[in-house]
């Protein structure tokens, strides 16, 4: 069976989508294609204790806090977080932050800065050293391993390198969201609903790339890949979205798709978005806040518009208008003679 025909079998199996505002682009942007609107995906049910979310695991009485989170619409808190990797030099040092519902927030700071270490450690990727990580009324790093699998449920990642299983469709991949709803068996048998396919289509419909379904993601540009590492992510019904570099491998113009797809789904679905960014620019165009990292300290937390070329320098060392210098000796030897 050919492309189209796939593709158009693929679309009478897609709910209708409501047209809704795309997010506000530059006036430079190339607005040809801007992206699709996320419009019939479901937002995240109210935010409510974890305890309530494994309710049918029955955990031993005082195991789980039920702490009323809606009420003051913080979904994540971090206090005093550490991270050391050597006695010399932690990775992270007293970080402490706030993140409400529906918030987009960047991480900026130069590498090594423990971006990536700070995200790593809300999810437990990695364990932190020290200091209290508060998710939807829970301390993260008090939960045992069934309620840590619940609560990753809530908790979705985008990568820089995809992440993708290139030899799988793309439908396949954004399933693999779906896996941790899954016993062991039901996920090495591929057992999804046709609820979950019907869902994973909607996403992939709204994201533009509903044509690729069954295509394998090998075949697919940096760009789409992307795509379909965020429908992976919204498949898994998520109320935190950690995005670790998600443009570092793009070219500007997939880079500000992806980063308006990102704005769309904080401001649409009310998830919360926390972005790791090497690009100052679009972490000030883009983010409700900015945190600036810098040897594992905090040094910044707050607005874009309260982020001066002062504090640029103070976090990179240099302005953001700065040119680079030719280093002062040729990087190409002189040919020799003969």
């Amino acid at each position: 069976m050919g492309g189209p025909a796939v593709a158009d079998m693929v679309r009478e199996r897609v709910e209708p989508i409501v047209p809704l505002t795309p997010p506000e682009l530059p006036e430079a942007f190339d607005r040809s294609a801007p992206p699709a609107p996320l419009a019939t995906l479901e937002p995240p049910e109210p935010l409510i204790p974890l305890a309530q979310l494994v309710a049918t695991a029955a955990p031993a009485a005082g195991t789980l806090a039920t702490v009323p989170v809606a009420e003051a619409d913080i979904l994540i808190s971090v206090d005093g977080l550490c991270k050391s990797y050597t006695r010399d030099r932690p990775a992270l040092h007293n970080v402490s932050f706030e993140l409400r519902r529906g918030e987009l927030v960047s991480v900026i700071g130069p590498s090594g800065a423990g971006k990536s270490t700070l995200l790593r450690c809300i999810n437990r990727m990695i364990e932190a050293s020290s200091g209290e990580i508060v998710f939807a009324g829970q301390d993260v790093r008090k939960l045992r391993r069934k309620d840590l699998r619940t609560l990753r449920r809530r908790i979705s990642m985008i990568f820089q390198h995809y992440n993708l299983v290139h030899r799988l469709t793309t439908i396949e991949n954004v399933l693999h969201g779906r896996l941790g709803y899954k016993s062991t068996l039901a996920g090495m048998l591929g057992s999804y609903s046709e609820d979950e396919k019907q869902k994973a289509l909607n996403v992939l419909a709204q994201l533009g790339i509903i044509e690729f379904a069954y295509t394998r993601t090998d075949q697919l540009s940096g760009g789409q890949k992307q795509r379909v590492g965020i429908a992976r992510a919204l498949v898994q019904d998520p109320l935190l979205v950690l995005c670790d570099e998600p443009v570092a491998s793009l070219d500007p113009k997939s880079s500000r798709v992806i980063m308006s797809y990102l704005r769309a789904i904080a401001d649409n679905l009310g998830i919360t978005c926390l972005v790791n960014l090497h690009q100052v620019d679009y972490a000030l165009e883009y983010s409700d806040r900015v945190l600036a990292l810098r040897s594992g300290e905090l040094i910044y937390d707050g607005t874009p518009g309260d982020f001066s070329d002062d504090l640029i320098g103070h976090l990179y060392g240099m302005s953001a208008n700065e040119e680079l210098v030719a280093p002062p000796f040729s990087l190409v030897p002189e040919r020799l003679s003969a």
